[in-house]
């Protein structure tokens, strides 16, 4: 996974660029970056082209950081999410909550 950030005069966002595979296995590292991330306190961009795979605690993690930004007064939207995040988001009723 890769940040960069935006910055400009009307607001700071950050892009992360998601792994391919999101599942239990790397469900460590993806839940330290989104909570480094969502300290951050700006807008987040979440680019999930490359997503093959996602299972529910990658979604359940990426639900409560979704939640933790919103909450903090920031924006979290979708940029270029593969089809494999389409469907499965959708397929567990998340896909609204999550933005896609």
């Amino acid at each position: 996974m890769t940040t960069t950030s935006n910055d400009n005069a009307a607001q700071t966002s950050v892009t992360l660029e998601l792994d391919a595979i999101l599942n239990i296995e790397s469900a460590m590292a993806f839940r330290d970056t989104l909570e480094e991330l969502s300290e951050k306190c700006c807008n987040v961009v979440l680019n999930g082209r490359y997503v093959e795979t996602i299972d529910t605690t990658a979604l359940q993690l990426l639900l409560a950081f979704v939640r933790k930004v919103k909450s903090n007064g920031f924006k979290v939207r979708w940029e270029f999410p593969s089809p494999v995040v389409i469907g499965t988001t959708a397929m567990a009723g998340l896909d609204v909550e999550l933005g896609v």
